[in-house]
């Protein structure tokens, strides 16, 4: 399972973009709060925009590199960990081609093992997200 360290994501988002990774998948265990999963369900590749509309004050990383913009191939994820690493509520929008945005708050810290974002293009082409404690998550 490949995985990214949060200082892997904020140094590939300063240049403007996560750059292109491969997918990889989490059949092996769910990955540490905090973590940010981009799945592709569909059957083309698509570039998916994910925006930091607000942050916790002490997620200077974020604050400093609020958008990002990441390729996923079809039918596979990438997992960046613990980008979401401060205690606190974060604002995310996320997008991709034409399709309507979603919008939404989680905190990654509020449930006793963590939480985990997940945003995936379903198999139809649509935009949704999931959030889940990491011991519920549906991996």
């Amino acid at each position: 399972m490949k995985t990214y360290s949060r200082r892997s994501v904020v140094a590939a988002a300063t240049t403007g973009s996560l750059g292109l990774f491969s997918g990889c998948s989490l059949l092996d265990g769910s990955p540490p709060a905090g973590s940010l999963v981009v799945q592709n369900r569909h059957s083309l590749p698509h570039l998916v925009e994910i925006e930091f509309l607000d942050s916790p004050k002490d997620a200077i990383a974020v604050r400093n590199s609020p958008t990002a913009t990441v390729p996923v191939e079809p039918k596979s994820e990438t997992t960046y960990e613990e980008v979401l690493s401060s205690r606190g509520t974060y604002e995310i929008r996320a997008k991709y081609g034409n399709n309507d945005p979603v919008r939404f708050s989680v905190n990654p810290f509020s449930a006793p093992n963590g939480r985990v974002v997940i945003v995936r293009i379903e198999r139809y082409g649509n935009l949704t997200y999931v959030i889940d404690s990491v011991d519920d998550a549906p991996f």
